[in-house]
């Protein structure tokens, strides 16, 4: 049984390498302009991340950083939440970039996916939203469960930490009806 399975990841990889070489790049690389819904949010792509974010808010004192005070109102049998999203370690707020709620897994519901992409997958039930200038997001309509905060940096895809200190990804639940707004979410950085 485990030589048939490893067959098929041997045969997945072949796959993939001879997919790859076959790939022509374009002389000049031409990047999409993000589409979003009449809500603000990102449109799903079938790519890659749609786009990345600038660290460039600086703040000198954490205390100076607005999160929303509230959320939006879900609709009945969902949650919605708000926060800023910002990274203690270059003392600035992420703006402008794709973020995403992932399902938590495992028996218990509080594990992290084996596989987090760019810009979420629809079919696992990965919502995507996006900050806005200031750093700030709001996800509404979201199914009750447990999640993790995913931002899509350039290079990297980052869990959003517990605190500033503790730097274990933050388990999110929600309930039915809840709005919540969740206040500043530390991201390690990129």
């Amino acid at each position: 049984m485990k030589m048939k399975n490893l067959s098929w990841i041997l045969l997945v990889v072949f796959l993939s390498v001879l997919g790859l070489s076959a790939c022509k790049l374009s002389e000049t690389p031409t990047v999409e302009p993000v589409q979003v819904d009449e809500n603000g949010y990102p449109v799903q792509s079938q790519g890659v991340a749609d786009a990345y974010p600038t660290i460039d808010n600086h703040y000198n004192d954490v205390s100076e950083l607005k999160p929303p005070a509230d959320a939006h109102t879900p609709e009945a049998g969902k949650a919605s939440i708000s926060g800023l999203i910002y990274v203690p370690t270059t003392q600035s707020v992420v703006k402008s970039t794709v973020i995403y709620l992932v399902p938590a897994e495992g028996d218990n519901k509080d594990q992290v996916p084996g596989i987090l992409i760019g810009s979420g997958m629809a079919t696992r039930g990965d919502i995507l939203s996006r900050t806005d200038e200031n750093g700030i997001f709001y996800i509404d309509n979201i199914p009750p469960g447990n999640y993790f905060l995913v931002v899509s940096f350039q290079n990297n895809i980052i869990l959003t930490s517990v605190s500033e200190t503790d730097l274990s990804p933050r388990l999110l639940k929600f309930e039915a009806d809840a709005s919540l707004p969740l206040g500043l979410i530390v991201s390690p950085g990129d």
